[in-house]
């Protein structure tokens, strides 16, 4: 009952948009790191 009441993340209207948020972000972040923009270490002149 409270969590239907006062947790958007549970019930309502967007509760499955709401809980994609945070896949969202973890699909970004993986997709920076493939792309290694994110944790690619120290780059060396050639």
């Amino acid at each position: 009952e409270w969590a239907k009441a006062f947790n958007p993340f549970f019930a309502g209207e967007n509760a499955d948009w709401l809980a994609m948020i945070p896949f969202g972000i973890l699909a970004l972040i993986l997709y920076y790191v493939g792309r290694e923009l994110l944790l690619s270490g120290k780059k060396t002149r050639a």
